[in-house]
């Protein structure tokens, strides 16, 4: 007999820009995010833990997180690096406001919280997670690629091609998926500062992406490799009540490290 699930409980905290709550939130605490609607927005602080950013001005105005003491002090170094002021400061307890003024407050718990819990397959391989990012504008040498088989050869064959003829790649390569309703073209990108004086290396093109937000998507290798196309759709097609896509676009993908990518897909919100 499996374990039955645990329910845990959650806030409904108030949010008067849902976007700029989202971002910090993710950037202060780490939370990342499963759902967003015109109206609120769901994100998971710990596997199993809920909070809802909601517009209703009815909405909870303070929010209590637990943390071991020695992730208090990283937050509190990183809560002053950031100029965000505590309000309380004390071995065991901060207190500290988001942007909408919400009082959050972070105790240090010193007993046994841990609960045993299990979820489905199926509800673990159905929940996305994933964060808001913003970027300024890009520029790449791009190449087309028939699949992803040939990332590896053909990104380390163009980084050496636009070196010798004098062009400085600005990091690594990355995978940029041209995305019109469906997978149009594959292509390997070398990044740059700005757009490049010389000729470019032979069956490449420069291509400029403008400034924009991205929902940032955690996907893991062993999935793309053959399901690829159906797991960037879904999350195209993730939280799209809120989260316009232009009428054709680039997905960016960034290896994380050898089991996992990022999948950078640019958004429009829309409130």
């Amino acid at each position: 007999m499996s374990k039955p699930y645990v329910e845990f409980s959650y806030c409904y905290l108030y949010a008067s820009d849902l976007q700029a709550s989202i971002k910090w939130f993710q950037r202060i605490c780490g939370f990342l995010v499963l759902d967003v609607t015109p109206e609120y927005a769901v994100l998971e602080t710990t596997p199993g833990q809920i909070l809802y950013l909601s517009r209703d001005p009815d909405s909870s105005r303070d929010f209590i997180m637990l943390a071991t003491e020695d992730n208090i002090q990283i937050l509190k170094k990183y809560l002053i690096g950031n100029k965000i002021a505590l309000e309380e400061d004390f071995p065991h307890w901060l207190v500290f406001r988001d942007q909408d003024h919400n009082k959050i407050g972070v105790w240090a718990a010193t007993i046994n919280l841990t609960v045993d819990y299990q979820i489905s397959d199926k509800v673990v391989h159905d929940t996305i997670r994933y964060y808001l990012e913003s970027k300024e504008e890009l520029h790449f040498v791009i190449r087309s690629i028939a699949d992803h088989s040939e990332y590896e050869i053909t990104s380390e064959a163009l980084i050496q091609e636009c070196k010798k003829i004098g062009i400085v790649p600005q990091g690594d390569a990355v995978s940029l998926t041209r995305f019109s309703n469906q997978v149009d073209a594959i292509y390997i990108g070398v990044p740059l500062l700005s757009k490049p004086s010389q000729n470019l290396p032979d069956e490449s093109e420069h291509i400029v992406i403008p400034a924009q937000e991205y929902t940032v998507y955690p996907i893991h290798k062993s999935v793309l490799k053959d399901q690829r196309t159906t797991q960037l759709a879904t999350r195209v097609q993730n939280g799209k009540e809120t989260l316009r896509r232009p009428e054709q676009f680039y997905i960016l993908e960034q290896n994380v490290d050898e089991d996992n990518i990022e999948a950078f897909i640019p958004y429009v919100w829309s409130n």
